[in-house]
């Protein structure tokens, strides 16, 4: 038994002396030095990865505060008048829905909360109704709510300054007086501008009313039609005023 054991054992070394031997030495340092190369362009590609992921979420956050920058409060304040003033109460006096995808749908409008929480407190003096700090202007008070309370502006929601050429916002910024006068300047009216701006209201006014879809919807559609739309051409503006053309505000209140 000693004798074959020491037989086994001598063999075991010899099988271990020509796997060296027959093991090369040059490839199997080629081999490592792959399987080294592979692991550094792994992780270069991991890294890489992490950094494209880095710069998607940065520009995500710039593309969320540039729109919040680029809308302009004030013009969206009178925008939103407006549509109080002749809009919102014709719609709710026929008991429509205005969709989700309607610009004017106020459960869109992007700083509705806001205007909802703030309070003039004294003269020219504004309160911040989420947490009930006071500034020395409504300028500060938004931009308090854009860095302390963002969670409140609507990240899918419309900006209502964009649609200040539908609505036209410049009357109500210049008219003066009583009879509807309108400080302008004579220049010659864009019939190119007038169309897109036209085209771009019965865009607006079929997202908001879908024609076809109910008796409701086809005649608001057509009443919101006359009101902004069909004014917006040059034929229809007699002073030439194209861009500042006379809509007929009373409208509405005579078909209340």
């Amino acid at each position: 038994l000693a004798f074959l054991s020491l037989m086994g054992f001598l063999h075991g070394a010899e099988d271990s002396d020509s796997r060296h031997a027959n093991c090369n030495r040059g490839r199997t340092r080629r081999l490592v030095k792959i399987m080294e190369h592979g692991s550094r362009n792994q992780r270069f590609l991991l890294g890489l990865l992490a950094f494209l992921s880095l710069m998607g979420f940065l520009h995500g956050a710039e593309d969320s505060d540039s729109r919040h920058a680029n809308c302009n409060r004030g013009r969206s304040r009178l925008a939103r008048n407006i549509l109080r003033e002749e809009f919102y109460p014709h719609v709710r006096k026929l008991g429509f829905q205005l969709p989700p995808g309607c610009p004017f749908s106020e459960e869109r409008d992007m700083f509705l909360d806001n205007e909802k929480h703030k309070k003039e407190v004294r003269f020219n003096n504004w309160k911040c109704l989420y947490c009930n700090k006071v500034f020395k202007s409504e300028s500060y008070l938004e931009h308090h709510y854009v860095n302390r309370h963002p969670e409140t502006i609507k990240e899918d929601g419309f900006c209502l300054a964009d649609y200040c050429d539908v609505l036209e916002c410049d009357m109500q910024e210049n008219v003066i007086g009583s009879e509807g006068m309108f400080k302008t300047s004579s220049y010659r009216c864009d019939a190119k501008r007038m169309q897109k701006r036209r085209h771009r209201c019965h865009s607006v006014l079929d997202k908001c009313f879908p024609p076809h879809t109910s008796d409701a919807a086809n005649r608001l559609h057509h009443e919101f039609e006359k009101l902004y739309c069909e004014h917006l051409s040059c034929e229809a503006s007699p002073d030439g005023l194209g861009d500042v053309a006379r809509r007929p505000h009373t409208l509405l209140r005579s078909t209340q």
